[in-house]
């Protein structure tokens, strides 16, 4: 009879780290040995190690199996949300941040999850759950979220402004038009002095023409401006923009 940890680190052997198997996670996630609390529990060592290293790149294979419970482990997430612990919060933030993951959202609880987050934000204290917060907000593919993410465009953390940059979109997909304070938003993001904010936006312009086509002149105006960055990077995503939007240099 294998304990729990002998189950779990069974599974991380079989994951592997550089690409991990999804397979294998749904099949933890399906294994009713392995308890929430626990994955709870062990997703929060590396979340410690993390705040602690100044890392947020390592793999979290709890995490992993956590997200592939999906609305089982909704309630436990929110209740992290009200901890003292900063670190248990980021923990509830990561955890809803793909509940549910893009190719299925928005969820039925989307509003819930939402609205919730929305409220932590407010008076969030700590960056690092500030961010990821507002990463799940926007995770949500949910037209509310703009809502909450226009709220931080102007914030002074380029950290931020960068969450912000990369999940404005999001509550765009699957049909909704681009808004006039969201267009605005992200051609001031266009400008951001951090050029990762910068990057970020015309990415977004280069992957989805189609939802800036009302916006399309002053898009086009914004990325032939950004061919004179001072970045490489961002020139080569602004020429892709340029393209992208049918003026091809």
């Amino acid at each position: 009879m294998y304990t729990e940890s002998e189950i779990f680190a069974l599974f991380v052997e079989r994951l592997g780290s550089e690409t991990p198997s999804h397979p294998v996670t749904v099949e933890a996630a399906q294994d009713v040995r392995l308890t929430t609390d626990f994955l709870i529990g062990r997703a929060m060592e590396v979340v410690r190690e993390e705040r602690a290293s100044d890392d947020d790149q390592r793999l979290n294979p709890a995490l992993l199996v956590l997200h592939e419970r999906a609305e089982k482990v909704l309630g436990p997430a929110l209740r992290l949300l009200d901890r003292a612990d900063p670190a248990e919060r980021q923990l509830g933030a990561q955890m809803l941040r793909e509940l549910p993951g893009l190719d299925s959202a928005p969820y039925p609880y989307s509003p819930t999850i939402i609205a919730r987050l929305g409220t932590l934000v407010e008076t969030e204290p700590d960056d690092e759950v500030l961010c990821w917060a507002l990463a799940a907000i926007g995770w949500q593919c949910h037209p509310s979220a703009n809502e909450v993410l226009l709220r931080f465009a102007g914030d002074e953390r380029a950290s931020v402004r960068h969450v912000v940059a990369n999940n404005l979109l999001n509550g765009c997909k699957g049909g909704i038009a681009l808004s006039a304070p969201i267009a605005h938003a992200l051609l001031r993001l266009a400008k951001d002095a951090d050029e990762d904010v910068r990057w970020s936006v015309f990415y977004d312009v280069a992957e989805y023409p189609e939802l800036f086509s009302p916006f399309r002149d002053v898009f086009r105006q914004s990325a032939q401006d950004a061919l004179q960055d001072l970045v490489q990077d961002v020139q080569e995503e602004a020429r892709r923009a340029l393209e992208a939007l049918g003026q091809g240099t």
